[in-house]
């Protein structure tokens, strides 16, 4: 934040006290892409102090070359140059998928702590469907980003019966209605 203050002329400490202008500073801290909203104010000996809240990215999307972060409130934010925050990836053909969707459903699995250890990549396809990569290696033929609460809840299913351990199958497709179709290695 410093840094950047002082890169656009606006630190409080380089300038005179009467001409500090708190809604400026406000107003530049709130266009910098990783600031969700920032507050400038003095106490009574005119020390200034600048409080922020950033911004938080909750799925990273990688299109070709360009990526993107998705935050919390499902807004896009550039990726950063110092550094790669670990997170959910998404993959592939990202402009066929709605981004509110694609907000929805990474919502679902980052909340939900089993399907958060599980999941690490979505990789969408030409025909807009999902293939899911998890920890142990199986991969979700999940489809299209339709009837996910249930897709989600055979899975859960499947592997609180004890299949979890079972290393025949490379695949589990998700997108057939009350079952879930294994696909041998």
């Amino acid at each position: 934040i410093n840094d950047y203050l002082l890169d656009n002329n606006l630190h409080p400490d380089s300038i005179k006290m009467n001409d500090v202008s708190f809604k400026n500073i406000e107003s530049l801290l709130a266009n910098h892409p990783s600031i969700k909203s920032a507050n400038v104010y003095s106490d009574m000996q005119g020390k200034v102090f600048v409080s922020v809240v950033q911004r938080k990215p909750i799925v990273r999307v990688q299109n070709g070359k360009d990526g993107y972060y998705l935050d919390e409130d499902g807004l896009r934010m550039p990726l950063s140059n110092e550094y790669t925050a670990r997170m959910l990836l998404v993959t592939g053909e990202v402009n066929l998928v709605n981004v509110n969707d694609l907000y929805y459903l990474s919502n679902i699995i980052i909340k939900d702590e089993f399907l958060k250890k599980q999941i690490v990549q979505i990789d969408i396809n030409k025909d807009s469907e999902l293939l899911m990569l998890t920890q142990i290696g199986e991969q979700l033929e999940f489809g299209q980003i339709k009837e996910v609460g249930e897709k989600f809840e055979k899975l859960k299913l499947y592997y609180e019966k004890g299949n979890s351990q079972n290393q025949e199958y490379k695949a589990l497709n998700l997108k057939y209605k009350n079952q879930i179709v294994c696909i041998k290695k």
